[in-house]
């Protein structure tokens, strides 16, 4: 037997070592930090990163440190709106505001990471000093370390303390739970799925159940991580779950002891003829042996196995020592794939052992752009080492590696991290897949063909490595290779929600890739071939014979749509006169469709064949579309008009649309282009108001009692210009278990400019508090992305006395000048609007000071006893004046000349931004770089003017200007400029 220790690189023997000390480290740090109070200007989680950069980054010639604190300024400045930066390089000089106060900082000094994090300690100083107690100082932190590790690479990352430990339970494989999968479906949650023997499925849990409360609290519009993190917990501990089912009257409470659920990461099948087929949907902890679990299974439910389909199609990765050992299990011996680092100067050579390897069938692996990192190192050991065949499209490109360091935060539990990439692989025979990816030997590209769109030669579209900013490259990466053998294969479009390479997002079928690998493995099985020269050389015939049937599938396609795909012979003679335009000239409006049309008339003496143009554009609806022409004879003239649909969220915009041409025969015409000029839709802005309504659910007083049943009316104004279409309206409880929230969500669809409506929420208090209850208040126009989201508070009265207020029915005058309505019989509540004097309302109520009145149809409120007078016999005549609690500032914005399409460098942007109230402050990003910041004055605290140089990037920018009245309160216009 084949000794499988292996002696340690020095690599891994640097890395292995300060992981042990650092582990260490952070387990003698956490009681410390848990009682140390948390200082900005210690930056003791910055402090740490940077020591891990400095000595373990893989490419120590990116560290840069005055780019860096650059960095880390600009990312702060786009995290806390009062702070605006900009850098001088002439000058080497930074300048930090913090509303009107200034500070100009040296940067010519910062060649080292200690001389970054001093810099950045004397800004973070001033920052500490100047800014207000509501911004929170971690957040700084936070994003001074993003914003440094965004000039390394795009790998190397801050993990927040939540991402950190839901990656972690990811990763591990396994966490305490009950053993179910839930979703938000229709606004409820919702069990998708129930895991075998768990404790779930022994208490007879279905999925579609819906969970009502967890230990006793409301899960309407609880947020699907908060849920997850409710329902697990330690090994051995309860939690008391509400499910609903259909046909049930009533919530059944069931108590649940959490045990040991393991992350499911493979799945599998038999295909038939003793063809199995395995899915790894992420590599963790647990995979290998798990797969050599479903193996063995397959083995026995089929009397063997003749060949194998290892599905890693949409596989982004996971842990590098799992993709080792699934490797491992396919191959005897080589180089499964070599890590190198510090520089290419360390290397780890990770090499197949021969124990327990399954090499006695035929292996083909499918990859898509989808499979990434892990599942590249185990498709380049197994395509490389000549074990099996790669069939599919060219994957991500991710040929790095990153360790994650735990980075304790001083003052609490919770523990961040940095994912620092450290090494690169490559692939057996020293070969980097960085920003390349692996090519398989079969290339398989799906292809759509209908009237809706037509995708044969842009389908290529899905983002890569090599599209990341600031991707690292390696000396060992080779250009793109082909496929030995590639086929195109005609499939539908794709429903919505359903993703082409995620398996998961739909369910599974036999589509052409895994058909065409089970029909290679089979062939491959009956001719004794388990290797990939010569697997590819027995297959071709196969592949060829796919290919002529999936070609003829897709120029049948055509033909229904009239075109002649035939690719025909050159000859000399051809002559093209191409044209395109658009409905109504190219001015089109949001929500509407436009026509495109492009033709060309061919003047010649020849025909030409197979003539397309490609589209492409800045704006992704009309980007990446194939128009299609086939074949056109002499003195014909061909069109194809394709309709796009608007979508209604579209901003104003100018898009120009550049049409290139290719032909069977290489007859080109000239590159045509187009403007379409978008006019976006006006846009709904959303104030809103709240009041307590507790009869009958309490003693009518409008005040929140212990034991009442309050309905919370939510009046809605659309203050905006446009209408708001499909509008959700959500109340949320930030209470816990004190609060049982009855009814939270409510529809509010086309709310035309200045409507007014109520719509009525409903929880109950089950206990005293000891302050005011908090909520959260969201009103949103799905489709136009218009929000608004608040948190409010209610006051609490205490616990109920029983006592009701006295009865009257009568008709009172308003006596005063102008009347606050309040929600309740206390100064304490809310104002909701106010009656002038002389108005005549109906009063029902007496309590204390105040009287209940009547305010609209089914809205009631109170006034002071003494501001009104008794008004026998008259008829109420008033006009009640709702104070609208929350309204947000509007922004109107002009780009000088409306250049909206523009060959300059910046442009001019002006307007204003107004409120009821006043404005706090307004600033204005371009493309995440804060480049204007104005706080209100005084003396016109309702309304803060602007006008600004805005620098624009070639190509697309995207102009936020953001109004604030509060931290919360805030409204949003954003921009789209294109510098030609």
């Amino acid at each position: 037997m084949r000794n499988t220790v292996r002696r340690l690189s020095p690599l891994l023997v640097v890395v292995s070592t300060f992981l042990a000390l650092h582990s260490y480290v952070v387990s003698k740090v956490y009681a410390d930090n848990e009682s140390r109070e948390y200082k900005l200007t210690d930056l003791a989680l910055f402090t740490r990163s940077i020591v891990l950069v400095r000595e373990y980054y893989v490419e120590p010639q990116r560290v840069a440190p005055r780019a860096m604190f650059i960095a880390a300024i600009d990312a702060i400045q786009r995290t806390v709106p009062e702070v605006l930066s900009t850098h001088d390089e002439s000058a080497n000089e930074l300048t930090v505001s913090v509303d009107t106060t200034t500070k100009k900082f040296a940067t010519d000094g910062i060649e080292s990471p200690w001389e970054m994090s001093f810099k950045l300690k004397e800004v973070c100083h001033f920052l500490d000093e100047k800014l207000g107690a509501h911004v929170d100082r971690r957040e700084i932190e936070y994003a001074a370390i993003s914003g440094m590790l965004s000039t390394l690479d795009p790998h190397s990352v801050l993990l927040r303390p939540d991402f950190y430990k839901e990656m972690s339970v990811s990763t591990r494989g396994h966490f305490g739970g009950l053993g179910i999968v839930i979703s938000n479906r229709e606004g409820q949650l919702t069990v998708m799925k129930v895991l075998e023997e768990t404790p779930a499925a022994r208490h007879g849990v279905k999925a579609l159940d819906r969970i009502v409360t967890i230990d006793d609290e409301s899960t309407i519009n609880l947020a699907l991580s908060d849920a997850v993190n409710k329902l697990r917990g330690p090994v051995g501990t309860q939690v008391v779950v509400g499910f609903m089912r259909k046909g049930w009257t009533d919530a059944k409470k069931k108590t649940l002891t959490r045990a040991r659920i393991e992350i499911r990461s493979i799945e599998s099948r038999s295909l038939g003829d003793g063809i199995g087929y395995v899915r790894i949907k992420s590599f963790q902890a647990n995979t290998s042996g798990d797969l050599v679990k479903h193996i063995a299974d397959l083995k026995r439910k089929n009397g063997g196995l003749k060949g194998l389909v290892l599905d890693l199609r949409g596989n982004t990765g996971g842990l590098l020592p799992a993709s080792v050992r699934v490797a491992d299990l396919f191959l005897e011996s080589g180089v499964i794939t070599t890590t190198v680092g510090m520089s290419d100067k360390v290397r780890e050579p990770h090499r197949a052992t021969g124990e327990g390897t399954e090499r006695d069938y035929p292996l083909v692996v499918l990859v898509s752009p989808g499979s990434a990192s892990a599942s590249e190192i185990v498709a380049g050991a197994i395509k490389n080492n000549d074990r099996g065949i790669v069939l599919g499209e060219t994957t991500f490109g991710k040929g790095s590696v990153q360790v994650l360091y735990d980075l304790p935060e001083i003052g609490r539990k919770a523990v961040s991290a940095l994912k620092l990439t450290i090494a690169h692989y490559l692939t057996p025979g020293d070969v980097s897949i960085q920003s390349v990816g692996i090519t398989p030997d079969i290339g398989a590209m799906p292809v759509m063909a209908d009237k809706e769109r037509i995708d044969i030669y842009n389908i290529e579209s899905a983002p890569r490595e090599k599209d990341l900013e600031r991707h690292l490259s390696h000396s060992s990466a080779k250009t793109q290779e082909k496929p030995t053998l590639s086929l195109k294969y005609l499939v539908e479009r794709p429903k919505e929600g359903v993703d082409r390479d995620d398996p998961d997002s739909g369910p599974f079928v036999v589509d052409t890739p895994v058909s065409l690998a089970r029909d290679l493995a089979k062939q491959l099985a009956e001719a004794k071939i388990i290797t990939r020269q010569k697997g590819l050389e027995k297959g071709r015939v196969l592949v060829l014979k796919r290919e002529a049937l999936e070609r003829g599938n897709i120029e049948k396609a055509l033909a229904k749509l009239g075109i002649d795909w035939s690719p025909g012979e050159k000859k000399d003679g051809a002559d093209l006169a191409t044209s395109v335009s658009a409905t109504n000239a190219g001015k089109i409006g949001a929500g509407d469709k436009v026509e495109i049309e492009l033709s060309v008339e061919n003047k010649g003496s020849a025909a030409v064949h197979q003539l397309r143009a490609s589209v492409k554009s800045e704006n992704s609806i009309f980007d990446n579309r194939d128009f299609l022409l086939g074949r056109i004879p002499p003195g014909k003239r061909m069109s194809w008009r394709q309709s796009v649909t608007v979508p209604k969220d579209t901003i104003t915009r100018r898009d120009t649309l550049t049409f290139t041409f290719s032909e069977a025969n290489g007859v080109i015409p000239a590159p045509q282009t187009i403007a379409i000029d978008i006019s976006g839709l006006p846009r709904p802005l959303f104030a809103f108001s709240t009041r307590v309504v507790d009869a009958p659910g309490g003693n009518g007083d409008g005040l929140v009692q212990a034991g009442e049943t309050i309905d919370l009316v939510l009046s809605v104004k659309n203050i905006g210009d446009g209408k708001a279409f499909e509008t959700h309206a959500t109340f949320k409880n930030l209470n816990g278990r004190g609060v049982d929230l009855k009814a939270g969500q409510a529809r509010l669809d086309n709310l035309a400019p200045g409507e007014i409506r109520d719509v009525r929420f409903k929880f109950a208090v089950r206990d005293a508090q000891t302050g005011p209850l908090k909520f959260e208040v969201t009103v949103a126009d799905l489709t136009l992305r218009e929000y608004i989201s608040e948190k409010i508070s209610l006051p609490f009265a205490g616990e109920a006395t029983g006592k009701k207020p006295a009865t009257v029915n009568e008709m009172v005058r308003v006596d005063a000048e102008s009347v606050e309505v309040r929600e309740g019989a206390s100064k304490g509540t809310r104002v909701v609007g106010t009656l002038a004097k002389g108005d005549v309302v109906a009063s029902f109520q007496l309590e204390g000071l105040y009287r209940q009145v009547a305010v609209g149809k089914e809205a009631r409120g109170w006034v002071l006893e003494s501001t009104v007078k008794a008004a026998p016999g008259a008829e109420a005549a008033y006009n009640f004046a709702p104070f609208f609690q929350r309204q947000p500032p509007k922004i109107e914005a002009t780009v000088a000349q409306n250049d909206l399409s523009t060959t300059a460098d910046k442009v001019r942007l002006t307007g204003t931004a107004s409120d009821d109230r006043k404005i706090r402050d307004i600033y204005i990003m371009s493309n995440e770089k804060k480049v204007f910041y104005a706080a209100a004055k005084a003396d016109s605290p309702k309304s803060l003017t602007f006008d600004t140089m805005v620098p624009l990037k070639k190509g697309r920018n995207r102009v936020l200007i953001v109004a604030r009245e509060s931290e919360e309160l805030t409204s949003r216009r954003v921009l789209m400029i294109i510098r030609r």
